[in-house]
Formats: structure tokens, sequence, C-alpha cells
């Protein structure tokens, strides 16, 4: 997925994201994502460490760097 995130709403434990690549099936492109544990890291590429099962239970998320 390659999107931004607009919101963290950490009491519901959701991240409000709006994709990068067009609209879903109600017409835009925001979407929600649950999460148990999230991990804000700027300027950094992910790193899985060889750790077993985080390639298939992470969502890696890309900060863009245009600035608003």
């Amino acid at each position: 997925w390659e999107a931004e995130c607009f919101k963290i709403d950490p009491t519901n434990q959701k991240i409000h994201c709006r994709s990068a690549a067009g609209t879903n099936i109600d017409g835009n492109g925001d979407f929600v994502v649950d999460y148990d544990y999230l991990i804000v890291s700027v300027g950094a590429r992910p790193n899985t460490f060889n750790t077993p099962g985080v390639t298939e239970n992470c969502h890696f998320l890309k900060v863009s760097t245009t600035q608003y």
C-alpha cells in the first residue's frame, strides 16, 4: 500500500490513511488500519532483523518528504 497517514487514533488503535494510488469502492482513497502496536520511525528504512513472521504480519509505512 502506498498511502499517506493523515490521522492516528491512539484511543481506538487505528491509523487513518489516504491512498496515493486512487480511489476505493466508496469513491475516495481513505481507509483505516487497525494496530496492536504502533512504531513510528521517521527517516529510516524498515529492517526485519531476520525475525520470523515480520514480513508476513507487518505493514511498513513510508513517510513522504513532501512539505505542505
